[in-house]
């Protein structure tokens, strides 16, 4: 996977931020046979999603998430490790950060250009080669407004989009900022910007100053994104932080040490233990078993879990799966006994490539991309996309943020048993969700926790 890389370059400007199903979706009368790229295999009428801003927002995000994730996992397989280690340790991804990374980029595309159409292409669902989006830039930034504004129901302080705050020790932020260095983009473009997202603008003095806002964003999870010796103009900046106890805990004292058969050989794990009554698991037979748990406080968040049902079971199948809800049949409710690893895995990459792989090319061409809208010093091109994404999950509940930088520059029903036992010993996929699994802040694919440490 690409390592990370400085830009020297005298005129640069950096977007940072900080943070996923076989659906038919019907918009303006035009019928979209796939999102994120997957294949549908059902047809389902998803009109009063679409009339929900949530549950649209969620649909997009998530088609859009599940494709990127797919599509990191074959580039990484084709590809040596790298220093990052992404392939021994799982790759996680927070899709709703780099969809408002993106959302910002393409606010600064020209109007009507080739670069607008295709990142719009790429948020609508489809690869670019399908030749149809079902997003233009007023829907999109219409469908994110409203997303936000659903989740505000008191003033919050300026950057501050989702509700900051704490119940029953959970909380959720995201927040968006503009940093300028030795540089004035557009008046136009800045007052879009905080009128839709509610963007705190600050000048800087270079990396260091972004850093701390996003170290301050995402409680110390991601101190430093932004190499020392970053160069840039403009920084356009997305923070999300999440931190939710489980409403039904573990108990720490039936955490045991147990193997977890990793990708490179067997590794001992702290494994969690827990049983529930009157748990729903969820199945696509001959594919997966999952359960949902569910976190404390408002919101309706949620992680999901899901165990690839046999050891050959491929994680690419499985996320397929998930994508196009194939032939998903639920338990009735009955009593369950879970096995689950504690683990904190800190994926880095640059997306850049990917994003390239998935129809997004003019914006990385110095002599194609157009974000005329943005600053006037022409042509304006990203040079790279990184993203960092850290989960960790223990006994009490989960603690994540996200971070994304976008560097641009500018040279100038169910018939089994009636108790389970699901046994995470084996690597596996995970969401996290909030709205009951609507809107995906985090997808992802554990197969290394964490060793097992000499305390839980």
């Amino acid at each position: 996977m690409p390592q990370l890389r400085n830009i020297t370059s005298k005129y640069t400007v950096l977007l940072v931020l900080l943070i996923p199903c076989e659906i038919s979706v019907k918009i303006s009368g035009k019928e979209l046979s796939c999102i994120g790229g997957l294949e549908t295999r059902n047809q389902r009428n998803i009109s009063a999603c679409i009339a929900s801003p949530v549950c649209k927002t969620g649909l997009y995000v998530q088609g859009f998430g599940l494709h990127l994730l797919t599509t990191v996992l074959k580039t990484s397989a084709a590809s040596p490790a790298d220093n990052n280690n992404t392939k021994s340790s799982g790759a996680f991804l927070s899709p709703l950060s780099i969809f408002y990374a993106l959302t910002l980029a393409v606010n600064a595309a020209g109007v009507n250009s080739t670069t607008e159409n295709q990142i719009l292409t790429l948020l609508s669902g489809c690869p670019v080669s399908a030749g149809e989006k079902t997003l233009d830039l007023s829907s999109l930034n219409n469908m994110l407004f409203r997303f936000s504004s659903s989740w505000t129901p008191y003033s919050l302080p300026v950057g501050i989009i989702l509700p900051n705050v704490s119940i029953s020790a959970s909380k959720f932020a995201l927040a968006n900022g503009i940093f300028t260095y030795k540089s004035n983009p557009k008046p136009s473009y800045i007052s879009k910007m905080k009128r839709l997202f509610k963007a705190q603008v600050e000048a800087v003095q270079g990396a260091a100053e972004v850093n701390a806002w996003i170290d301050n964003a995402t409680n110390g999870l991601i101190p430093t994104l932004l190499p020392e010796t970053a160069s840039f103009n403009v920084a356009l900046v997305n923070a999300l932080y999440f931190k939710g106890n489980w409403s039904q805990k573990f108990n720490p004292a039936e955490t045991q040490v147990s193997p977890f058969a990793a990708p490179g050989g067997s590794v001992n794990v702290d494994m969690m233990s827990k049983t529930y009554y009157g748990a729903v698991i969820s199945s696509v037979p001959g594919v997966y078993d999952s359960i949902t748990l569910d976190y404390s406080g408002p919101w309706g968040f949620t992680a999901s879990f899901y165990l690839p049902a046999t050891n050959s079971t491929p994680l690419f199948d499985v996320l397929m799966s998930i994508a196009n809800k194939t032939e998903v049949v639920t338990s009735q409710p009955a009593t369950t006994s879970l096995l689950l690893p504690k683990f904190k895995i800190s994926t880095q990459m640059d997306l850049g490539s990917v994003l390239k792989s998935m129809g997004m090319t003019d914006a990385f061409d110095p002599n194609l991309a157009n974000f005329s809208r943005l600053i006037r010093q022409t042509p304006t091109f990203i040079t790279s996309v990184l993203h960092e994404a850290v989960v960790s999950i223990n006994e009490s509940g989960t603690e994540a943020a996200a971070a994304t930088a976008v560097e641009i520059m500018t040279t100038s029903v169910y018939g089994g048993p009636t108790s389970y036992q699901l046994s995470f010993n084996r690597p596996f996929v995970m969401t996290l969700d909030m709205a009951q699994g609507s809107v995906p802040l985090f997808v992802g694919v554990v197969d290394s926790p964490t060793a097992a440490s000499s305390s839980t």
